[in-house]
């Protein structure tokens, strides 16, 4: 969040916190813990905003559309995000942790829009930037 347009608010980490936000909670039993939804994820402060954290168990993100491969076992997930890339992802995982914040990959940088993937060839997809490339990046149309 911006103060006035002076100051970038930063978390515990050391990571800026994007402030596009979507969305605010403040515990009505403690207004010193909010949590913050943005184009980046959540955050959450214990101390009226003192100390930030990022919710990094949370993989989520604002996506303008997907779209899925075939894949066995379980299908991938590609798709533009606003102002986070366009990102491919699985559908779900084996292990018990679930999906996370690392099985995401980025297909192109910026803001993602749209991406299509030929749900029996993943290594063909188009994305919104009007280009066909691979995933590997050897091969580029």
């Amino acid at each position: 969040m911006v103060q006035a347009g002076k100051n970038v608010v930063i978390t515990t980490s050391g990571e800026i916190i994007i402030s596009d936000n979507h969305a605010l909670w403040i515990n009505p039993a403690d207004p010193n813990q909010l949590m913050v939804g943005c184009d980046g994820g959540i955050y959450n402060t214990n101390d009226a905003g003192a100390n930030w954290e990022f919710r990094s168990n949370l993989p989520v993100t604002q996506f303008y559309k997907v779209s899925t491969d075939n894949a066995v076992p379980f299908y991938n997930v590609f798709g533009g995000t606003q102002d986070n890339n366009s990102l491919v992802g699985p559908s779900r995982r084996i292990s018990s942790n679930g999906i996370t914040n690392s099985d995401w990959k980025i297909t192109l940088e910026g803001d993602g829009f749209e991406t299509q993937v030929d749900p029996e060839n993943r290594i063909l997809f188009i994305r919104r930037l009007n280009t066909v490339e691979s995933p590997d990046t050897t091969r580029k149309w």
